[in-house]
C-alpha cells in the first residue's frame, strides 16, 4: 500500500512539473500540436506512467463526451411566434462567425455537425439553446419551450447518429411553475438530462425564491442546472463597457469578460445566500473552467469567514455541488487550476460548439494525454459525465472513440521526421569530391590503346 501511495504520489509530483513548463509549449497549444516527450524538461514520460500500462491497454478507449454545445432555434419556430432571429453584435468577419454561422442550425440530419464530431474524435455532444424569450402573452412562454423542446428531441431522434446526441432542456424561466414542469416532461418523455439557463431573467438571478420551485423540482428529479453566461443588464452595459471602439464593447462585455463575470457573481450569490443549503442535493454545472471562480476561492473563505447561512465555507461548497467544463478554453493552466480548485472529479469536457471547432478538441486531447494520469483524463473526458448525468456510451461510438495509441505512434513517427530534418539541417552533407583526372592515353593517336586507354563512340 505504501509503495502505490509513493508511486501516486511521485506521479502527483511529475504531472506538478510537468504543468509548470507550460509556458515553454503555449505555442504549441495554440497551435493545437502534439506536445513531444523532450518538450516536458524533467519529466521522466515513461516512470511517470503517463503512457498507457498493460493493465490500462486492456480498458475501452476513451470517448470524448462534450457538455456545452450548442444550436439555434429552427425558422419555424420562430416564424410562428412572430420572432426574429436576435445577431449577436459580434463582427461577421470573425473567424469564430465565420465558422458557427453555418454550423449553429440542426438540419440535413445533424450531417455536418456529425462530420465534425469526427474530426474532432468527439463520440457524444450534449445540446443546449442559449438565450431567453419572454413573451407579453406568458402562455407563449410555454408553448415556445415546448417547440423548442420536442424540435430537438424529434431532430436528435431522426438524425443520421441518433446515439451520439443528447440534451438540455430549454425552460419558460418567467414562470418558475411551468419550468419546474416542463423540466419534468423533457426529463421522462425525451430523456433529456437537465437544463440550462442563460444569465438572468427579469432581473432575477436563480437565488430568488421565484425559481425556488424549478430547483426542487430539478434536486428531486437528480438533474442538473446548467449555469451558462449572458450579457449583463443594460445599465451594466452602459457604465462599464460603452466608448470603446467598433464591437470591443460588446465583447468586453461577453466572451471577452463580462458574461464570465456575471456567471460567477450568479454561482456565488447561490452560496452565499444559503440557496444550495437550502437544496444540497442540487448540482450546478458551469463553463469556462468555473469563470474565474477557482482564483478567488481561498480569498473568498477568508472574507465570509462565519458568515454564511450555513457549515460550509464557500470552497467546501462548490466542492460538493459545482461542476465545470472546458466550455472550448483549451489552456492547460487553466485545467490545472480548475482540478485543484474543484477535484478532477468535478471536471468536465466541453468544446462551446459551434463557436469553436469540434476539431481543436483532438490536438487539446493529446495534450491533456502527455500531462495527465490517464485514469484522470478519462474522468475529464468521459466518466464524470456519465456519472452526473447517467450516460451509456453504445457500440457504435466506440469505432469514434480516441485510441491514445494510434496518436501516441503518430506523435512518435512526427517526432523521428522533425529530429532527422534538424539533423540533416545541422549537419549539411559535405561537398561531392572533385572528378579524378582523366586516364593518360596509351599507344598513340589512333591506336588500339592499351589496359588504360579510352574508347570513345563514334557519331
Amino acid at each position: 500500500m505504501f509503495a502505490r501511495a509513493a508511486t501516486l504520489a511521485s506521479r502527483r509530483r511529475v504531472a506538478s512539473r510537468a504543468f509548470h513548463t507550460f509556458r515553454a509549449v503555449g505555442e504549441k497549444a495554440k497551435q493545437n500540436e502534439f506536445v513531444d516527450e523532450e518538450q516536458l524538461p524533467g519529466v521522466p514520460y515513461e516512470a511517470a506512467g503517463f503512457h498507457l500500462t498493460k493493465a490500462e491497454a486492456h480498458k475501452p478507449p476513451i470517448s470524448i463526451i462534450c457538455v456545452e454545445e450548442h444550436y439555434s432555434v429552427p425558422e419555424e419556430i420562430l416564424t410562428k411566434y412572430q420572432l426574429e432571429g436576435r445577431g449577436t453584435g459580434y463582427p461577421d468577419s470573425m473567424p469564430m462567425m465565420q465558422y458557427s454561422t453555418p454550423r449553429m442550425a440542426l438540419t440535413e440530419g445533424l450531417r455536418e455537425r456529425i462530420r465534425d464530431m469526427d474530426r474532432g474524435n468527439i463520440a457524444m455532444q450534449i445540446l443546449s439553446l442559449t438565450g431567453n424569450v419572454t413573451f407579453t402573452d406568458p402562455s407563449n412562454d410555454i408553448l415556445f419551450a415546448r417547440d423548442v423542446n420536442d424540435n430537438l428531441a424529434t431532430q436528435i431522434k431522426d438524425s443520421d447518429a441518433p446515439d451520439r446526441f443528447r440534451a438540455f432542456a430549454y425552460l419558460p424561466l418567467a414562470q418558475a411553475s411551468a419550468a419546474a414542469d416542463e423540466l419534468e416532461r423533457c426529463v421522462q418523455d425525451h430523456k433529456m438530462l437537465g437544463a440550462l439557463t442563460c444569465g438572468q431573467v427579469d432581473g432575477k438571478f436563480l437565488d430568488d425564491p421565484h425559481f425556488f420551485p424549478l430547483l426542487a423540482r430539478a434536486q428531486s428529479l437528480g438533474v442538473p442546472i446548467y449555469v451558462h453566461p449572458s450579457f449583463p443588464p443594460l445599465d451594466v452595459m452602459k457604465t462599464y463597457f460603452n466608448g470603446l471602439p467598433g464591437a470591443l464593447g460588446t465583447l468586453l462585455a461577453s466572451c471577452g469578460f463580462g458574461w464570465h463575470a456575471e456567471a460567477a457573481i450568479h454561482i456565488l450569490r447561490l452560496v452565499l445566500s444559503g440557496t444550495l443549503e437550502m437544496f444540497p442535493d442540487l448540482k450546478i454545472i458551469t463553463g469556462h473552467h468555473g469563470q474565474m471562480l477557482p482564483m478567488m476561492m481561498q480569498r473568498m473563505d477568508n472574507i465570509f469567514d462565519g458568515l454564511l447561512p450555513g457549515s460550509r465555507t464557500v470552497t467546501e461548497t462548490l466542492r460538493q455541488q459545482l461542476y465545470v467544463t472546458f466550455a472550448g478554453m483549451y489552456t492547460l493552466p487553466n485545467v490545472e487550476m480548475a482540478i485543484k480548485a474543484f477535484g478532477v472529479d468535478h471536471i468536465m469536457w466541453a468544446c462551446d460548439y459551434p463557436w469553436l471547432p469540434a476539431e481543436d478538441t483532438k490536438g487539446f486531447f493529446g495534450l491533456l494525454h502527455d500531462a495527465l494520469h490517464p485514469e484522470d483524463l478519462r474522468k475529464i473526458a468521459q466518466t464524470n459525465a456519465q456519472n452526473l448525468l447517467g450516460i451509456e456510451i453504445s457500440v457504435k461510438e466506440e469505432k469514434r472513440e480516441v485510441d491514445i495509441e494510434i496518436e501516441r505512434e503518430r506523435r512518435i513517427k512526427k517526432k523521428k521526421a522533425k529530429e532527422m530534418a534538424d539533423y540533416e539541417r545541422r549537419h549539411p552533407p559535405p561537398p561531392p569530391p572533385p572528378p579524378p583526372p582523366p586516364p593518360p592515353r596509351s599507344g598513340g593517336a589512333g591506336g588500339a590503346g592499351g589496359a588504360g586507354g579510352v574508347f570513345q563512340m563514334g557519331m
